[in-house]
């Protein structure tokens, strides 16, 4: 119970980090997991991941945007609600992985709040993604 209790604040903590200002993470972070588990520079690799999120997010968006419009366009392709769902799949699998995997965060021990967020985030896009690609592959 009390890895699913640590879990869920790392998730929290992700979503806060990505989606809210840094004061709230700061104070979320400092009050759930106090001591050596919240490096120094700590702001420093707070940036560098909102940075690499968001800078995924775009690349992603931008290569299906391109992809699809030449579909759309030059091939006259049709969209159904399948087509949108596999979409999504892929965005997310994708801008997880090269958020993840393309500017990964690191240091010795491995055991950081950054790090557990990185790690968590990863993961629940992953499972997400997975899902909606197996529902629309058995839809």
């Amino acid at each position: 119970m009390r890895k699913l209790e640590s879990s869920l604040k790392v998730f929290i903590l992700g979503c806060v980090l990505y989606f809210s200002s840094h004061p709230a993470f700061y104070t979320l972070a400092k009050k759930w997991f106090p001591g050596p588990k919240i490096p120094d520079g700590l702001t420093k690799r707070v940036n560098e991941m909102e940075r690499n999120f968001w800078k995924s997010l775009l690349l992603v968006s931008v290569l299906i945007i391109l992809v699809l419009a030449i579909q759309f366009y030059f091939f006259n392709a049709k969209f159904s609600t399948k087509h949108w769902l596999q979409v999504a799949g892929i965005f997310i699998a994708l801008a997880a992985t090269l958020g993840r995997a393309g500017w990964g965060i690191q240091t010795c021990a491995g055991n950081t709040i950054l790090e557990r967020i990185d790690r968590g985030m990863y993961v629940i896009s992953q499972l997400g993604a997975t899902c909606i690609l197996l529902f629309v592959l058995i839809f």
